[in-house]
C-alpha cells in the first residue's frame, strides 16, 4: 500500500474535518483485512505529522497521529504490523523535528528511532527486500520545499537551506 498527506493537525490543515484522518485509517486497514498475507509493506510519502513533526521515540505523537489510526486490535486489519517505510514530508520538520538544521541526519527524529516498523534508515535510502524481489527507494525531496521547511524551523535560513542541499 501506498499514502501520503494521512497526519492531520487542526491547527494547519486548513478547515480540514478531523474525520478525514480516521477514515483514511479505516479505509487502509479495511484493505490490509482484504489483501492478507499479500499485504506486505505501506510506502508512506511523508506529511505524516503535521505541522511540524514528531520528537523523540517517546513522542506521544507516534500514538495519537499514527497508532491510533492505523493499528487494530484485530491482527489482520492493524496496519502497523508492517514495516512502514518513509520519508520526510514538509510538514514533518520544523518544530518539534528540526532536521533541516541537524549536523547529521542521524539526529533526524523520524531516522533510525527505534518505533517499530517505522523504516527510515536515512533521509536518502534504499532497502532491499530480496523476499519480494523488490527495491524500495527513499528519497529526501524537501530541497523543492526549502523555503518553507527552513520558515518554520529553529535554525536561520541560510543553514537550514544548505542543509536541505546536502541531503539531496
Amino acid at each position: 500500500a501506498a499514502i501520503g498527506d494521512w497526519g492531520y493537525s487542526s491547527s494547519c490543515n486548513g478547515g480540514v474535518s478531523p474525520a478525514c484522518q480516521g477514515l483514511i485509517g479505516e479505509a487502509l486497514k479495511d484493505f490490509k483485512a482484504e489483501q492478507g498475507d499479500k499485504f506486505k509493506f505501506v510506502v508512506n510519502v511523508g506529511d505524516s505529522f503535521y505541522c511540524d513533526g514528531v520528537g523523540d521515540a517517546g513522542d506521544e505523537r507516534w500514538n495519537t497521529v499514527w497508532r491510533n489510526h492505523y493499528s487494530d486490535s484485530n491482527s489482520a486489519r492493524d496496519a502497523t504490523q508492517v514495516p512502514w517505510y518513509s520519508v520526510y514530508g514538509n510538514h514533518d520538520m520544523g518544530g518539534r523535528d528540526q532536521c533541516a538544521c541537524m549536523d547529521s541526519t542521524s539526529e533526524c527524529n523520524q531516522v533510525n528511532n527505534g518505533v517499530t516498523n517505522w523504516i527510515m534508515p536515512d533521509v536518502n535510502y534504499y532497502v532491499t527486500r530480496s523476499d519480494l524481489n523488490v527495491e524500495i527507494v527513499g528519497i529526501d525531496a524537501n530541497v523543492d520545499w526549502a523555503g518553507e521547511v527552513c520558515k518554520y524551523s529553529n535554525c536561520d535560513s541560510g543553514s537550514c537551506t544548505r542543509r536541505l542541499m546536502q541531503q539531496t
